[in-house]
């Protein structure tokens, strides 16, 4: 399937906006900025999308989209049970976190506390994203509860809320304290512990 020259302009609109956002938050992202890197008239910016809150809650959509891609990739690359799977796979996104030198985070964390308590189309956007997240971490629970190589006391759901919330909580103390250390707990007590069957 051809892409067209509309979507494609979309499409370099929403990564762009992406970059920004994650790096700077929703006020700290100017539209005449945004159009300038993505090579876009400002006037053509309204022709993809009705408003800066509306461009916003696209790109939250767009990054859980990327987000979930990514999680897919490393589970079907990761080897071992299910629970080594998930254990790569936070150690992959740990290391890449210190690449960034503690700054990214995880763009639905860094937009919560900013514009979600003010934005109904923002906190939709992000309730999305957490539970598509969410629901992809129980599906690989599961497998892990059937492997034997998690627990099964708990069910898939509550534990995948367990890990989703530890890890977003540990981003932030990554983020304020420039250390790997809360990511590198998670992992271990988290997923190597808590989730072992």
């Amino acid at each position: 399937m051809r892409t067209t020259r509309s979507e494609a302009t979309r499409h370099r609109l929403l990564d762009e906006g992406l970059a920004i956002l994650i790096d700077r938050g929703y006020n700290g992202t100017g539209l005449q900025e945004l159009v300038d890197r993505a090579e876009v008239p400002k006037g053509s910016f309204y022709s993809y999308f009705s408003s800066k809150e509306a461009f916003g809650a696209e790109v939250v959509r767009h990054y859980s989209q990327e987000s979930l891609d990514a999680l897919n990739r490393a589970l079907r690359e990761a080897k071992g049970n299910a629970r080594e799977r998930l254990s790569e796979h936070y150690a992959r996104q740990a290391e890449r976190q210190q690449v960034a030198a503690f700054s990214k985070g995880c763009l639905v964390g860094n937009l919560a506390a900013e514009v979600a308590p003010r934005s109904d189309r923002f906190r939709t956007a992000l309730a999305g994203s957490v539970e598509r997240m969410r629901d992809r971490l129980a599906q690989e629970i599961e497998a892990g509860q059937e492997d034997g190589s998690i627990r099964a006391d708990v069910p898939a759901r509550v534990l995948a809320d367990l890990l989703y919330n530890a890890w977003e909580g540990a981003l932030l103390r990554m983020k304020v304290e420039q250390s790997l250390e809360p990511l590198e707990q998670v992992r271990e007590l988290v997923v190597d512990g808590l989730l072992r069957g």
